[in-house]
């Protein structure tokens, strides 16, 4: 297992590389940069797992966006070898509005914990 901390004024985001999973967890305030950078540490995970991965980021810690962060997630679905994204969102609002973004941010998967995406990922493993 890896761990890689990424900070700026106001937000950071840890990134945990483990097996398949590239788990993302933003604090504070998230904006471009951080997002740029997390993008290019996945990028590099892509690469170095090419029979697939699963990328997820848990937005517990998540207090303010950049607006313009969507556009940006959109390049999740498109990175190399990945097999899917899924977003951890405890928050029922959260999760109905994340839902709600589908078309724009491409998720497979918004759920409620850590445990729940780990278990939604092992039931829809390539055979």
């Amino acid at each position: 297992m890896t761990v890689i901390e990424n900070k700026r004024r106001g937000g950071s985001v840890q990134i945990v590389c483990e097996d398949d999973i590239f788990l993302v967890r933003p604090r504070g305030y998230i904006g471009r940069r951080l997002l740029t950078e997390g993008l290019r540490d996945a990028t590099a995970f892509g690469l170095e797992h090419p029979s697939g991965w699963w990328h997820v980021t848990d937005t517990t810690g998540v207090r303010f966006v950049n607006p313009l962060n969507p556009v940006s997630l959109r390049k999740i679905q498109r990175l190399p070898n990945v097999r899917g994204y899924v977003v951890i969102a405890p928050s029922r609002p959260v999760r109905f509005g994340m839902r709600l973004m589908h078309w724009l941010l491409r998720q497979d998967a918004v759920l409620r914990t850590e445990r729940d995406a780990r278990d939604w990922i092992s039931r829809n493993q390539p055979a």
